[in-house]
């Protein structure tokens, strides 16, 4: 079985968010079509393979993907430079398989950073194999290099749409130490790291292997360590999978002093796929800013954006209830085009201390019970 290269990742400052229109797609259609390319956009709102400076998503030079069809398995690099949420790869290497005994259903299917290329359920349908990683690195405003499974399928085996199988949680510390490994486990043992699949149509459809899974994952910040600030937040983001802390989850922040800190929440805390989820911050020279909580109930295509407003530390997002979100500040309004005619606005924000909406048309209820 090949194994495909390491990608490569950069981190840039985390600012706001923006999807991949389908223009991306159909500007790559344009483009001189050769049999030994294909093209592939980032499709999700807060994927992240590469970082720019708007926190859109860009494939980096060198990055590889896998592509597996009726025809067999096949590797793809990037073409370009230049870093771009949509662009073109070229062929390889290519492998050839007897894949006939799995249901492709006329598509073609792609993954990025999957542990192996492919694997077959007792179904005939197509699965990969990838894993959540027990010892994450630090970087710098984003999360560990390697680490985040992307999917996309294509009924033309030519133009790739990828999107996220995993969610994300960031911690934020204020202190004066340096910083040499976060742990986080769930209160509940709940598993966190391990090997898992995930259905090459559907990346909400993942399950565990059966291999144990681990109920622990080390944030590794290096032997010099990653130094605090007393008066700024400094971020270290995790991987998880889409999952549920019921009864909240534990860190235990290890310094290069060989002192610790163990911090708890009791909250419950929901890892989604593609959503980034922030916490409050923890100050370990004393003092704790609490996180905001709001519902908003919504009927009608278009919204006014709530607008909050806080200390230099406010930060957070909006979740649209439709599977997107956007940060604070980010948009002025927010138009549905998922067909659904009434949804439950969610927002989570740290440090915030009002709340205001230009136009409450359509808003049925707000909770500011948690505010």
């Amino acid at each position: 079985m090949v194994v495909m290269k390491r990608i490569i990742f950069m981190a840039v400052a985390l600012l706001v968010a923006t999807a991949c229109s389908k223009s991306n797609v159909e500007e790559m259609r344009h483009d001189r079509l050769s049999k030994d390319k294909i093209y592939a956009t980032i499709a999700d709102v807060d994927t992240r393979v590469v970082l720019n400076s708007k926190l859109n998503t860009v494939w980096n030079v060198e990055d590889e993907i896998v592509v597996v069809n009726k025809d067999g398995i096949s590797h793809w690099q990037y073409d370009s430079s230049d870093k771009s949420r949509s662009g073109s790869f070229s062929c390889i290497e290519e492998i050839a398989t007897d894949l006939s005994a799995i249901e492709f259903d006329d598509m073609s299917v792609a993954v990025y950073a999957a542990k192996s290329p492919y694997y077959q359920n007792n179904l005939g349908k197509l699965h990969f194999i990838s894993e959540v990683a027990a010892l994450q690195k630090y970087e710098v405003d984003s999360y560990a290099s390697g680490i985040n499974t992307m999917v996309a399928n294509s009924s033309d085996a030519t133009y790739y749409s990828f999107k996220n199988v995993l969610g994300y949680l960031r911690l934020a510390i204020k202190g004066d130490k340096s910083v040499e490994s976060i742990v986080l486990r769930g209160n509940d043992n709940e598993p966190l790291a391990g090997e898992f699949t995930v259905s090459a149509l559907d990346v909400k459809k993942w399950g565990w292997s059966e291999s144990a899974q681990g109920q622990n994952i080390t944030l590794d910040c290096g032997s010099e360590g990653v130094k605090l600030d007393e008066s700024a937040s400094t971020y270290f983001y995790f991987v998880l999978p889409p999952m549920t802390f019921d009864n909240g989850f534990t860190v235990v922040i290890n310094f290069t002093d060989d002192s610790s800190v163990e911090h708890s929440t009791s909250k419950k805390v929901v890892i989604e796929r593609n959503t980034l989820q922030p916490m409050s911050v923890i100050d370990i020279s004393g003092g704790e800013v609490t996180t905001q909580f709001v519902k908003i109930y919504h009927s009608g295509t278009t919204i006014s954006a709530p607008v909050l407003t806080g200390t230099d530390d406010l930060a957070g997002y909006i979740y649209w209830g439709d599977d997107n979100q956007s940060a604070l500040g980010a948009v002025a309004s927010y138009t549905y085009d998922d067909g659904v005619d009434t949804h439950v606005i969610e927002i989570v924000a740290t440090d915030a201390e009002t709340i205001s909406v230009e136009s409450c048309k359509g808003i049925s209820q707000i909770d500011l019970s948690n505010f």
